[in-house]
């Protein structure tokens, strides 16, 4: 687990952030999921239609064989 603080607009999709995670972390793209609100984001859904606002902490988990660690990350 962990913090990341990453600084991105609310014109970012998902994907986008996704690809700051694997550039930040290492992380592999398609085995990241982020929540907010209790929902999964997809990957064309720009942060503000997804309702993220500045400051707001997304939930990431990772599907990797045996568990999936969760981090949480703070746009």
């Amino acid at each position: 687990g962990g913090t990341l603080t990453l600084d991105v607009e609310a014109s970012d999709t998902i994907d986008v952030v996704k690809t700051y995670i694997r550039n930040a972390r290492g992380y592999d793209f398609h085995t990241m999921r982020l929540f907010y609100g209790g929902r999964v984001l997809t990957g064309a859904e720009t942060l503000l239609a997804s309702s993220v606002c500045d400051g707001a902490m997304l939930g990431l988990s990772l599907s990797l064989d045996g568990g999936m660690p969760t981090a949480f990350i703070k746009p």
